[in-house]
């Protein structure tokens, strides 16, 4: 695994609402993993030789650490865009806050079994 740090963030925004900053990267070899935490939750990122897993299990321990998980259509330009969100339960409020000032909507929940 190498991880590279940039000195200075690199700021943009893909839409007006939405300002991200990139820190850096992260190059995993087949059968690493790290985690992404906030509090008490994490999702897991695993690298494997045919690609990644972006998280853990959607209808079982995402839902154990309090997300849930949708497949997002966003409107951006002339074009549509699918995203995979990983939402905390508790935050739905404000997920949905910023769905629609986003242009977005949720095709499908992923976490029902």
């Amino acid at each position: 695994m190498k991880i590279r740090f940039k000195k200075k963030p690199r700021i943009f925004h893909p839409t007006k609402e939405v300002k991200i900053k990139n820190y850096g990267s992260i190059e995993l070899d087949s059968g690493d993993q790290f985690y992404l935490k906030l509090k008490n939750s994490f999702n897991e990122i695993t690298r494997q030789n045919w690609g990644f897993y972006l998280t853990s299990s959607c209808n079982s321990r995402l839902k154990k650490n309090g997300f849930k998980t949708a497949i997002v259509k966003s409107k951006m330009g002339k074009k549509n865009k699918i995203f995979i969100k990983i939402v905390l339960k508790n935050k739905i409020k404000e997920f949905n806050k910023y769905l629609k000032k986003n242009k977005s909507e949720v095709l499908s929940w992923l976490d029902k079994q």
